[in-house]
């Protein structure tokens, strides 16, 4: 994939967590639901609800492709954690004092 699966659940955690505190930030409730439309193709409704449900569905998708990912290479035999993995999830010698 060009994009790592965990930045997409990220993107998607922060819509969510954006939708979420427009109410607070306006002075309204927590998750409050705010609904509205763009003027593109005859009036595309858009609102808050729709921000949280994407943000959802982009973590979810984000999570369940970097475990699919993960288990695909380990079935294959192959160490799932190479390259930019590696530096991220796996200490290296140099990291904790190599004797």
């Amino acid at each position: 994939m060009r994009v790592d699966p965990i930045s997409i659940a990220l993107v998607g955690l922060g819509l969510a967590v954006f939708s979420a505190l427009v109410g607070p930030a306006v002075g309204d409730a927590f998750m409050q639901h705010y609904n509205g439309s763009l003027d593109i193709f005859g009036g595309l409704p858009l609102g808050t609800p729709l921000l949280f449900d994407t943000g959802v569905f982009l973590v979810v998708v984000g999570v369940f492709a970097k475990v699919f990912f993960i288990l695909i290479e380990a079935s294959a035999g192959r160490d799932p954690f190479l390259g930019v993995d590696a530096r991220r999830y796996v200490r290296s010698e140099e990291d904790h004092g190599a004797h």
